[in-house]
């Protein structure tokens, strides 16, 4: 008996819609994240959020973002977070080979390492410390990593010490958000030493693709020694929360108010690019000289680094204010 042939289905919609050629303004993704209200929030990113931070062409200093078919990352944070999607669309724009666990667990992370001979890693510190607690952690080959990135909560200078001492590569702290498409700021290699060091405790300097300021309840920016809000202009910045136009209103500013040089308030307009206001609490403080007023409030802040107003000057995460949407 012969069966009648088999008609082909005309595609439906939804189904067309996978088909469709995508542009850079579309969302290739929805995140979520509760951020510091507490609220789960769906995060759109665009295509062009990923490839504007994600296809930077090499820049002096940051050796560590340059990428080939010949690297191996590995993909061990958890994928509905920032750092671990955006983790791993940095590999597959970049051809190299991502190693994707199915969750973290340290025995698997050291087997991948040696195994695939990866060469680049991110992880947060907690997962570092796992690691590096682990019995087979001295007996593990490290030699192909170059880098490990690490970010999402500021990390003990006593792991990080051990990290560089075990691992034996560059060190790249991160800082972002899932509203930024990840990373908005980087402290490089050479900013780590095993003695430790001012900067090390640094959230580092902007992006070429990122502008940061710190602002004031009025969105002016804050003077030396006062804290602020963080606000991030940025082609990666989310083009909003999904169906919650007020939170992306609060969120998302058309222009930038800030002091020039003569402290005059100027309103200046940011065309395409959009600023992200976070409740980030930051203060800008001086590194060198290293004075007395300083060593005070150091002793109160954590987390510095200003990439907007020169090198020697960084901004101070307040102490006691704690960010969920960091990744």
């Amino acid at each position: 008996i012969r069966r009648p042939p088999r008609s082909t289905p005309k595609p439906s919609s939804a189904a067309s819609d996978v088909y469709k050629r995508q542009s850079l303004d579309d969302v290739a993704i929805q995140m979520y994240t509760s951020g510091t209200t507490g609220h789960p929030k769906g995060v759109q990113l665009t295509h062009g959020n990923f490839h504007s931070s994600r296809n930077q062409e090499p820049q002096e200093g940051m050796e560590f973002g340059e990428w080939s078919e010949d690297d191996a990352s590995l993909v061990a944070m958890p994928s509905f977070h920032i750092g671990g999607a955006g983790w791993g669309l940095q590999g597959l724009y970049s051809c190299a080979k991502n190693v994707v666990l199915k969750e973290f667990l340290p025995d698997d992370v050291l087997d991948a390492i040696s195994q695939h001979k990866i060469s680049k890693i991110f992880m947060v510190p907690a997962a570092m410390k796992m690691v590096l607690d682990h019995p087979k952690s001295r007996e593990t080959d490290y030699s192909n990593i170059k880098y490990i990135l690490y970010g999402a909560s500021p990390i003990p200078l006593d792991l990080l010490k051990e990290a560089m001492e075990v691992f034996q590569c560059g060190f790249v702290q991160l800082y972002g958000m899932t509203e930024t498409c990840g990373s908005v700021t980087y402290l490089p290699p050479e900013d780590h030493t095993v003695e430790g060091n001012e900067r090390m405790k640094s959230a580092g300097k902007a992006y070429p693709h990122c502008k940061i300021a710190i602002l004031d309840n009025d969105s002016c920016e804050v003077p030396l020694g006062s804290v602020g809000e963080i606000a991030v202009k940025s082609t990666s910045n989310m083009v909003g929360y999904w169906n919650l136009p007020d939170e992306t209103k609060k969120t998302l500013k058309d222009d930038l108010v800030y002091y020039d040089n003569n402290k005059k308030i100027v309103q200046k307009a940011v065309s395409h690019l959009t600023v992200l206001k976070t409740s980030d609490k930051f203060t800008y403080l001086e590194l060198n000289p290293i004075t007395g007023r300083k060593h005070q409030l150091r002793k109160q802040l954590y987390n510095i680094g200003n990439p907007i107003v020169g090198d020697n000057k960084y901004f101070f995460r307040k102490k006691g204010i704690k960010s969920k949407n960091l990744y």
